[in-house]
């Protein structure tokens, strides 16, 4: 989806975002970050768990990042990991400048409107079931975007209505449904602009 969102007929194609820009970008993905690097003028890896980045850095806690010193931090399915989620949004929107953009993703289970937590739940099994995964710690829900705007951010939010019917063939955003419980069928992109004060969640078409 986020693929599909930076190409050239995307709503955010890659040269405007990324171009002469300074991005951190955590739990990389080797292609985007191949379509980045070229583009932004630093591209800065990081992750807590894994090697083979820049950085190892908890994205509850960035104390050696400046505060208004990334324009662009990128964070694809991170945040159901970490420990407090608010922490991580209150962080990132300390770290990114004025007008900086967090370009976000989660995992969402159908049909549920609230974001879902249980500190209870410590084996893998009981996560495994609860949230879809041995090392989530949460179920994220429909309410991701006014939380993340609560935080002080304008979001556009990015699903498969946002493209045409041969971009959604082309990039595959239309898979065949899951009919598990904690299935998340229908993948958003949240582009998440810096502000000062709650933003505004609005549906890019």
């Amino acid at each position: 989806m986020l693929s599909a969102a930076v190409g050239v007929a995307g709503p955010f194609p890659a040269r405007t975002v990324f171009c002469q820009k300074r991005v951190l970008h955590f739990a990389p993905e080797r292609l985007l970050g191949r379509q980045i690097r070229p583009l932004a003028s630093q591209y800065i890896t990081a992750d807590f768990l894994h090697g083979g980045v820049d950085l190892h850095l908890d994205i509850t806690s960035m104390p050696s990042i400046p505060s208004g010193s990334v324009d662009v931090l990128i964070a694809c399915d991170v945040l159901e990991h970490v420990s407090d989620y608010h922490l991580a949004l209150e962080e990132i929107h300390r770290v990114l400048t004025s007008e900086g953009l967090a370009i976000l993703t989660v995992p969402q289970e159908e049909g549920r409107l609230t974001t879902y937590e249980d500190a209870s739940l410590t084996s893998e099994q009981q996560r495994r079931e609860a949230f879809g995964q041995h090392d989530h710690l949460r179920m994220f829900g429909d309410d991701f975007a006014e939380q993340v705007a609560g935080c002080g951010f304008d979001v556009l939010v990015v699903d498969r209505s946002t493209f045409s019917a041969e971009n959604v063939a082309r990039h595959r955003l239309a898979p065949s449904p899951s009919v598990k419980r904690s299935a998340t069928n229908n993948r958003q992109v949240f582009f998440c602009r810096q502000r000062k004060g709650p933003g505004q969640v609005k549906q890019v078409r």
